[in-house]
């Protein structure tokens, strides 16, 4: 049997908890704002956490345990149900125990069934009890918690056949339940409660024999009347049970009473009686039957003790066949027969001592039928069986424990031994932190005699406490947790004399045999001064490695660390398939001012020139001095060559600008050439000697000025800075004129809208079309300025024809992503509105996939604005970028495009009439109208129309148009 223990701390119960062999929580009540109970879940077992995967920090409290633990709402509202009824219900009965069988969703996400137990009134802390889990599906887990469930189920069995007695009184006196059958014309009353007991609401539905019947299976009919000849041909009162079918299919066992009434002749004339819903008392017994056969059959040892006598009062198989008695002769002992070494003094005390217990553990011995003995790990609990005081006790044979433990404690003797005469400091705790042993360097460091001294501290309780203990145990921790060995890490100490030192020191988890993690070893050493002389080394090197790959004056790259840079670029370049370009930098007569003011304001200016220089790249390119005036810059990562010579100019300017020098003016230039990879040179020494080279043709060509190695690309370049100024000039004197292109609804042949189109009215070159253009203006940023020219010129030409009862249709306008980003996009929108008279239901704004995607969220507010202004906003381009149908459901778009390059193919390309199908076919389940541009064909036409795209641009209608003849095509549709 089990000793009974005293009460103990949370901390002490903790140490047991963690040595069950059952998943246990332990839970204190508490009440929250609302007034209403849960449980704060203190403390997981190791068991709990190995069976079921959760940690105290996942299950805080039981609200969340009912979340996590049954995922499935509707279970867990039931779990939830049941659980809190039980509660409800042990607390009426004054019950400590309550428990009831759930299916759980472990952490890895497999599902395990569990008894669930809990205690609900013991006192083994203040508020606190105890939840108990047992796998059902491995018996030999099975804890004693299921007796106690077992006597509650009998307990409320008991009361049920009470309350049976009570009905049929109740029935007598009150007709509960009753009904009437007139065997004349056949016809069946209820009372008010037949139809409660049927579920069926008593102003809609009529009773009948025939709906009787329908509802019993087809044993149970032949049962029924058999039963009713007998009343008729007896005149003996009749009782039967049967189960019937409700409406909704839910199934009752019940109960029926019934009697015959006769005429004066002896003739049947009534049968009436009462009936008795008893599913319930059915349900409960056949719990209380199962949880019986699983307890009698669970592999765990149970017995029943007499309290007063201390005889075997009930055992299951497990015992008898660990024991080798058989259940007769078990039930033929008292306590002393199977635990020879149990007095009855010694059970007196244990009694005295645990009267305020319920429930105690212990380990005993038990001795076999064949003479040998093997040590239990025995739960005792105080209940009631067959209305007498008793204990029930749940042995389990743990001979293979004691086996393992004292294998340990071998192994620990052997590893002590070994580790003193280790030259370096060992230590290892349990669990908990404490320690439990170390070797003599390590007692030395921490001022100890001897182990006694050492083993059961915490770091809390060492030399080191202040500064590293809560440091220590968090390490500890972590290395548990994780199962990780932590090897060879560096970690700072403050010593005695208040140094600190640096030691080297590594941690691996303990294990035991089942591979459960049962504490941490770990190993260190002092390494201060060998850190120390490393990390002077290391200062050392990289002084001297700067010192060797810099400019002493400007801190910049020099001419070594350029070419590891250059060597880089080309890894680079090859690996993404790519070019960059290399700039020689040369100030224009520089040597003049060494040679009239000095070298000192010489330098200066070199620091001048190469800060402006740095803060005009970007800092993916490298800037470097090669020595005297010269310079050079690395231009990773390049889209377009006219990206050099935007920022060739950029430096041009940025020398030419005054230089103050201790309040003295200077002015410079500069002269740079360039040279690109691979085009002009495939290795760095090659790139070097032709920007050189280039550089020396910038100075004969007058200085103040780049050129490319090759000089067709240095034309290029020039003619790409000739166009942006003239661009700037334009804009200025407002040069351009707007096209528009019609669009057309091909379905009713009429004009829809138009798409407002920008071109360059150029005094020399004539017309200038967008792609020469619009990616200058996109990369100088003179894109705004030109858009908002545009949309103000459109938005009141559109006002006038609407004006003039054209009726164009929705104008689009063309929106570039810089444009939205303004601050002040919104106003300007709002403004160009009101002054132009353009209404925002004749405007839909044009933005390209591409330019959406790159930042959706910042896009996405501010065309919701545009959207609530009542302007619409087409895709433009789509099906080239990167949207989806999650992407487009998230965005305010009333429009898409299809891109041209989807249609120039159609019909012959399978392909692309895929693509043009599935676009237009998610535009019309999304609600989003489609159109499709660049339609030069009337096959192309028709095979939109029959993939369901009415709503066609492109040449096939109209070629975009200035004002004038937009005026006429759109008098002449009209007209036609």
């Amino acid at each position: 049997m089990s000793l009974f223990v005293e009460e103990v701390d949370l901390e002490t119960i903790q140490k047991v908890l963690s040595l069950f062999p059952n998943p246990v929580t332990l839970n204190r009540r508490r009440v929250d704002e609302n007034g209403e109970e849960y449980d704060e879940i203190l403390y997981v077992n190791p068991e709990f956490t190995q069976s079921i995967g959760y940690n105290q920090q996942d299950i805080p409290t039981d609200r969340d345990w009912f979340t996590i633990a049954y995922p499935d709402k509707s279970y867990q509202h039931f779990i939830f149900q049941e659980w809190f009824a039980e509660l409800k219900q042990a607390r009426r009965d004054n019950q400590t125990l309550l428990g009831i069988p759930a299916r759980v969703t472990c952490k890895d996400g497999s599902e395990k069934w569990f008894q669930i137990t809990s205690h609900i009134e013991s006192n083994i802390a203040d508020n606190c009890h105890l939840v108990v889990f047992v796998e059902i599906d491995t018996p030999e887990e099975l804890v004693l918690e299921l007796q106690a469930k077992s006597e509650l189920l009998i307990q409320k069995n008991e009361r049920l056949k009470s309350s049976e007695l009570a009905l049929r009184e109740t029935q007598k006196n009150a007709q509960i339940g009753s009904w009437e059958v007139d065997l004349i014309d056949g016809s069946l009353s209820w009372s008010e409660e037949m139809f409660t007991i049927y579920g069926e609401d008593p102003k809609s539905f009529q009773p009948s024999m025939d709906d009787f019947y329908s509802r019993l299976g087809r044993d149970d009919v032949k049962h029924i009347q058999k039963e009713m000849q007998l009343l008729l041909t007896t005149g003996e009162p009749r009782q039967t049970i049967v189960n019937v079918t409700k409406s909704d299919n839910s199934y009752l066992t019940l109960q029926i009473f019934g009697k015959a009434i006769f005429d004066e002749h002896g003739t049947p004339i009534k049968l009436f009686g009462s009936t008795i819903d008893i599913t319930r008392k059915t349900q409960l017994q056949k719990e209380n039957d199962e949880l019986a056969r699983l307890i009698r059959v669970a592999q765990q040892e149970l017995y029943i003790v007499d309290y007063e006598t201390d005889q075997y009062l009930y055992v299951n198989d497990s015992a008898s066949s660990n024991t080798g008695y058989s259940v007769e002769e078990l039930l033929s002992f008292s306590v002393y027969d199977l635990n020879p070494f149990l007095t009855p003094e010694n059970v007196q005390g244990l009694k005295t001592a645990g009267k305020n217990l319920d429930k105690m553990k212990n380990v005993s011995v038990h001795r076999r039928k064949d003479g040998s003995y093997y040590p239990v790990h025995g739960t005792l609990q105080r209940i009631n069986y067959r209305n007498r005081p008793c204990y029930a006790v749940f042995d389990a044979d743990i001979s293979d424990l004691k086996d393992a433990e004292q294998a340990l404690q071998n192994q620990f003797n052997l590893l002590q031994n070994i580790v003193n005469n280790v030259p370096v400091r060992i230590f290892w705790k349990d669990i908990d932190g404490r320690y439990l042993g170390a070797n003599k360097l390590f007692l030395e460091d921490a001022q100890l005699a001897s182990l006694d001294e050492l083993i059961g501290k915490t770091d809390k309780e060492m030399p080191w406490a202040a500064t590293d203990g809560d440091a220590y145990r968090i390490d500890d921790l972590a290395v548990m947790t994780s199962r990780t060995p932590k090897l060879h890490f560096e970690e700072e100490q403050t010593n005695e004399e208040g140094e600190t030192i640096v030691l080297s020191t590594s941690k691996v988890p303990l294990e035991n045999a089942h591979g459960e993690v049962i504490g941490i070893l770990g190993t260190y050493e002092d390494i201060s001064e060998r850190r120390r002389i490393e990390n002077t080394l290391v200062e050392q090197q990289n002084i001297l490695h700067y010192q060797a790959h810099h400019d002493s004056l400007t801190n910049l790259p020099n001419r070594l660390l350029l070419q590891d840079r250059l060597k880089h670029a080309i890894f680079q370049a090859n690996r993404n398939d790519n070019q960059f370009a290399l700039l020689f930098i040369d100030l224009d007569h520089f040597k003049q001012i060494n040679d009239s003011m000095g070298h000192e304001v010489g330098d200066l200016v070199l620091k001048e020139v190469a800060s402006r220089l740095q803060n005009s790249i970007r800092k993916s390119d490298t800037l470097a001095r090669l020595g005297g005036d010269e310079f050079t810059i690395v231009m990773e990562d390049i889209e377009h060559v006219r990206d050099i010579s935007l920022l060739a100019q950029k430096i041009i300017n940025i020398t030419k600008e005054a230089f103050l020098i201790n309040n003295d003016t200077f002015y410079l230039s500069s002269s740079v050439g360039i040279s690109i990879y691979p085009s002009d040179a495939e290795n760095a020494e090659s790139l070097l000697k032709y920007a050189d080279a280039a550089m020396y043709r910038a100075k004969d060509n007058g200085r103040d000025n780049f050129q490319f190695y090759t000089e067709d690309m240095t034309q290029v370049a020039f003619e790409h800075v000739a166009m942006q100024a003239s661009l700037r000039q334009a804009i200025l004197n407002n040069e351009f004129e707007v096209y528009y292109q019609p669009q057309i609804n091909a379905l009713e042949n009429k004009i829809i809208g138009m798409e407002a189109l920008v071109r360059w009215k150029h005094p020399s070159l004539g017309i200038v079309t967008p792609d020469k253009f619009i990616p200058i203006a996109e990369e100088t940023g003179m894109i705004v300025d030109l858009d908002r020219l545009v949309m103000k010129s459109a938005m009141k030409q559109w006002s006038i024809w609407y004006s003039q009862g054209l009726n164009p249709g929705v104008l689009s306008i063309n929106l570039a992503v810089k444009q939205v980003q303004k601050a002040d996009f919104i106003d300007f929108l709002q403004n160009c509105i009101l002054h132009t008279q353009c209404r925002a239901e004749w405007l839909t704004l044009e933005l390209t996939e591409s330019d959406i995607m790159k930042n959706l969220e910042a896009m996405k507010q501010v065309l919701v604005q545009v959207k609530s202004l009542g302007i619409g906003i087409a895709i433009d381009d789509f099906g080239t970028g990167y949207s989806s149908l999650a992407y487009l459901k998230r965005l305010p778009v009333s429009k898409l495009k299809i891109d041209r390059s989807f249609i120039k193919d159609l019909p012959e390309d399978d392909e692309d009439s895929t693509i043009a199908r599935i676009i237009i076919m998610m535009a019309k389940n999304l609600g989003i109208d489609v159109l499709a541009e660049g339609v030069e064909t009337s096959e192309q036409r028709d095979f939109l129309l029959e993939s369901g795209c009415a709503h066609i641009q492109g040449f096939f209608y109209s070629r975009p148009m200035p004002n004038e003849e937009t005026l006429k095509y759109i008098q002449q549709w009209n007209q036609d």
